[in-house]
């Protein structure tokens, strides 16, 4: 059997972070320890080995081995082949990062990490999981392992509709969070519809444990605040809105209603890397949707 090279990790320039995280994994999970080619075949002979050895072996049993053996052959190859992408998307993500940030990444993580993403073929897959590795290489310990445990377990439709949320997610100074609202009498406006989000999808997303949705009135997303005033961030563009008390005269607290989706912890990581897209006009209908609460635009 040939050796395998590392395809694409040989074509592409690693840099100095690169060339760190190849060492790191190497010692890690072991998946660059030695060429593949001459693992499967030591593996082969030993196999081979072991069924002379025993003498007495029936050919039909013999066959059966030789078979399994294959069939791990080929397992152990395709999981070479998606992690080897896996790395390789990961290293173009690494521009401008610390190498020695990959030293302070958990060799128990990698080795999960690495177990679960092994098995995708996918390239919508493999580049979530890529991004997940490069944005632990850029802040270690911001993934929490069950955050990948439930990123292996999901379909690529439901990866898909948890993109889609994140089309409609603004960050204050409290973090991101989801704004989806819904029209007056129920259903969900056009601007949501639109781009691919049910209630089906918002119950989907739920019962994985990627947002908190129930129905109306149950899941408010609501956050209180100190300040009058707040800045709101979509994408690249910020305004400044003032923020009216939640229930004068009982408790003057300002809040901001952001609709009825809130991120689980596990959503919350996964919005990172999800990937969304600006949506045309979305800022627009979330300032119409506030006006109707007293939250108004800060002219000042």
């Amino acid at each position: 059997m040939g050796e395998l090279n590392l395809s694409p990790l040989a074509k592409t320039d690693l840099g100095p972070v690169g060339v760190a995280l190849i060492e790191k994994l190497a010692a890690a999970v072991g998946v660059f320890g030695k060429p593949l080619g001459t693992v499967l075949q030591a593996h082969a002979d030993a196999e081979a080995a072991r069924i002379q050895a025993v003498g007495q072996v029936t050919a039909e049993a013999a066959a059966l081995q030789r078979r399994a053996a294959e069939r791990l052959t080929f397992e152990a190859i395709r999981n070479q082949q998606n992690l080897e992408s896996i790395y390789g998307k990961t290293v173009t993500m690494l521009e401008g990062i610390d190498p020695e940030n990959v030293e302070r990444l958990d060799d128990d993580w990698l080795s999960f990490h690495s177990e679960r993403a092994r098995v995708f073929s996918d390239d919508d897959m493999q580049t979530l999981f890529a991004k997940i590795l490069a944005e632990e290489v850029k802040e270690p310990g911001f993934f929490p392992r069950r955050t990948i445990q439930i990123l292996s377990t999901i379909e690529k439709e439901e990866a898909v509709l948890f993109s889609a949320i994140c089309n409609f997610v603004v960050s204050d100074k409290a973090g991101p969070t989801p704004a989806i609202f819904h029209a007056e009498g129920g259903g969900l406006p056009p601007i949501y519809r639109d781009n691919g989000i049910t209630w089906d999808a918002l119950y989907d997303l739920s019962a994985i444990g990627l947002v908190k949705f129930t129905t109306p009135l149950l899941t408010d997303n609501v956050r209180r605040f100190k300040e009058s005033t707040r800045a709101v961030t979509y994408f690249t563009e910020t305004r400044t809105y003032r923020v009216p008390p939640i229930n004068p005269p009982k408790d003057t607290t300002p809040f901001i209603h952001y609709g009825y989706v809130q991120f689980s912890d596990i959503g919350r990581s996964l919005s990172r890397i999800a990937g969304g897209q600006e949506v045309s006009g979305f800022f627009d209908y979330l300032e119409s949707e506030w006006e109707k609460k007293n939250i108004v635009r800060d002219a000042g």
